[in-house]
């Protein structure tokens, strides 16, 4: 499957729109941050995010993986 080409703010958008939906809106991410490279799974950014919100294991790195698969930045 290719992935779509979005904006930095679709990425946070869709990853925030999941963790609404997992976690009631306890938690959200404020950015991305690009990679010089593409990695071994073929995208452009980092799945190191920070979380705002509780502390705790949220289950995040589902989620992250679902938006890498899905989509790579302009």
């Amino acid at each position: 499957m290719s992935k779509k080409i979005v904006s930095e703010q679709e990425i946070v958008d869709f990853i925030n729109k999941r963790l609404q939906e997992e976690y009631d809106g306890d938690y959200s991410i404020k950015h991305i941050t690009p990679l010089a490279e593409i990695n071994p799974n073929g995208c452009n950014w980092s799945e190191s995010v920070i979380v705002r919100g509780g502390s705790g294991d949220v289950g995040i790195s589902r989620i992250i993986d679902e938006a890498q698969n899905l989509f790579n930045l302009k």
